[in-house]
């Protein structure tokens, strides 16, 4: 039996666009994810955490926000191919 440990997101800080290739040749593909700076509720700054947008499970509405807010495309390969 796997336990799931959800903690709260306080608020997303920052963010970085990763970008790289899979394949080879021709056949590169080019990817890309965000990452973002979470500060956690009730921890301190020194708890803040880079993870990946895959990995934020219950904070959707505040990704969508933070997005609108620093002209991010919804999804992150549309920014290397823009």
């Amino acid at each position: 039996m796997v336990s799931l440990c959800l903690f709260e997101v306080e608020a997303l800080l920052d963010h970085e666009l990763v970008t790289f290739s899979r394949g080879k040749g021709r056949n590169q593909m080019p990817k890309a994810f965000y990452r973002f700076l979470i500060k956690w509720a009730n921890y301190t700054e020194d708890n803040n955490k880079w993870e990946p947008e895959e990995g934020l499970l219950t904070c959707d509405d505040m990704i969508k926000e933070y997005k609108a807010k620093n002209g991010l495309a919804e999804k992150a390969i549309d920014m290397v191919n823009a």
